[in-house]
């Protein structure tokens, strides 16, 4: 029996890829751990032929769970050290993309999760600081 049988799970995988197209969805922490132990039960099951992913979506979930949200005060403490180390102009750039990444790591506490818009934007930031 593979993973997709029946015609629940299909229509389940069909929604799930509508609303990550959608980009705007908030994805919880538990819906991410949900769809990466899907992701694992699928093995080499080809999606191909199910369903279409509209936008490629460019981020390690569980490298930007290692980096920000495992050890948060770890994680902000790297962050304002390189911002430390910053003059003049860049320092004014990198402090804002630090209150950015707050803002949005805090957001992730006060709401049941985050965008994908979000997460990317974490990535882009993280990317920015070469974390």
């Amino acid at each position: 029996e593979t993973p997709f049988s029946g015609q629940t799970r299909c229509s389940l995988i069909k929604n799930t890829v509508e609303r990550i197209n959608n980009k705007s969805v908030e994805i919880t922490l538990t819906g991410l751990k949900d769809l990466i132990t899907f992701k694992d039960r699928l093995g080499d099951y080809d999606l191909k032929s199910t369903v279409t992913f509209s936008n490629k979506i460019n981020i390690d979930f569980i490298k930007l769970y290692e980096k920000v949200f495992k050890s948060r005060s770890a994680f902000f403490e790297s962050l304002e050290t390189i911002v430390e180390s910053k003059t003049g102009e860049d320092f004014e750039n990198k402090m804002a993309l630090l209150e950015e990444v707050k803002e949005l790591i805090n957001k992730f506490d006060l709401y049941p999760g985050l965008s994908i818009k979000d997460f990317e934007r974490i990535k882009q930031i993280l990317d920015s600081f070469k974390i």
